[in-house]
């Protein structure tokens, strides 16, 4: 699918018929709306009435979809408390996975999970969202359900026994078994406890922020960067104490993959004629990118391009936007983002 971003003006003009859609980098995706405020023990997260518990939660992918959640990096988990209470909570722990089920069938753990945030000591639950930054971000491929596991052990000194009361959270039930749960006193390895009591058909709602595609191009539509002049062309180069910088784009690399983007500005509109290619190489038609070996956010600035405004059809350039060529009028940047492993095209 094609990321339709800025209109651009080159000289005077710029249409405003068309607007461009706005790319998103970190979203926070809801999943789930009940208004129950959960307190069984092993269904919150937080059953601080325990000294320790194991709990997994699956969401369909389904639910996730729905939500508007897209692929990406899952970068922090949220849970709405609908109480302050219980204390601190020792070794929290959050682990997730990309799973083929969709309910719980068995009593026994799940064992592929990934840590992600934790064993940390966490502040008593507050009123609202709590928010749980990763120091690990996990990768959703937008098409596996997802398990989410918490767990809890209170280990001090060999004594394995500290309890005060469960901290509710808002939840939402559902038609199957979305939760697997375990509780006890006494259990200095909660968090490697094999098999749980039982199931409930009950969910904690979640909040999940989620990192994805491209954040920002260039040329874009912020004033006063989105009226190009044509007294020089786009070269990286600096005339008259004014910066001319190369086309790019910024966006987000999942760590340990690759992403494929393309990029082009077409114009002047109504016509969709491509004026600027970017390339990968000095080959015209190497028009996917390929960014790997890096992660986090990106930019990656066009060093090969073609075009009438890239160096001339069927020739290759150096990734300069040649305004002192185009025509007077509105253009527009289409650029795509794909990360192959997951089949995810934004």
């Amino acid at each position: 699918m094609k990321r339709l971003l800025p209109l651009l003006g080159f000289a005077m003009a710029i249409a405003a018929a068309l607007a461009p859609i706005p790319a998103q980098a970190q979203l926070d995706i809801d999943v789930g709306t009940g208004t129950t405020c959960y307190t069984a023990s092993g269904g919150t997260p937080y059953s601080r009435f325990w000294s320790g518990w194991r709990t997994q939660y699956v969401i369909p992918a389904s639910e996730l979809t729905a939500a508007g959640m897209p692929p990406g990096q899952i970068v922090a988990l949220s849970f709405n408390a609908c109480q302050s209470q219980g204390g601190a909570i020792p070794a929290f722990t959050i682990k997730m996975a990309n799973v083929n089920f969709s309910s719980f069938t068995s009593t026994t753990f799940y064992t592929g999970a990934t840590t992600v945030f934790g064993p940390q000591d966490i502040a008593q639950p507050q009123m609202g969202w709590n928010k749980h930054q990763f120091q690990t971000p996990f990768l959703w491929d937008g098409s596996s359900n997802l398990l989410v596991e918490v767990c809890s052990q209170y280990n001090q000194g060999g004594s394995c026994v500290n309890w005060t009361t469960n901290c509710g959270v808002f939840a939402t039930s559902v038609s199957y078994n979305a939760t697997l749960y375990y509780y006890t006193d006494g259990n200095c390895n909660m968090c490697s406890q094999a098999s749980g009591y039982g199931y409930y058909a009950i969910r904690p709602n979640m909040r999940f922020s989620v990192l994805s595609g491209i954040e920002q191009s260039f040329p874009d539509d912020v004033d006063p960067r989105r009226i190009l002049r044509t007294d020089y062309d786009y070269d990286g180069g600096t005339y008259g104490g004014v910066v001319y910088p190369k086309p790019s784009l910024t966006f987000r690399v999942p760590s340990g993959q690759t992403v494929q983007i393309k990029y082009k500005i077409v114009g002047p509109l109504p016509s969709t004629n491509v004026v600027y290619r970017a390339l990968n190489s000095a080959n015209v038609n190497d028009t996917v990118i390929t960014v790997s070996g890096v992660s986090g956010l990106v930019t990656r600035t066009f060093n090969f391009s073609t075009g009438p405004l890239g160096g001339g059809n069927g020739q290759i350039g150096n990734g300069t936007l040649q305004t002192t060529l185009a025509v007077g009028g509105a253009y527009r940047v289409e650029a795509e983002y794909r990360l192959p492993s997951i089949n995810y095209t934004q």
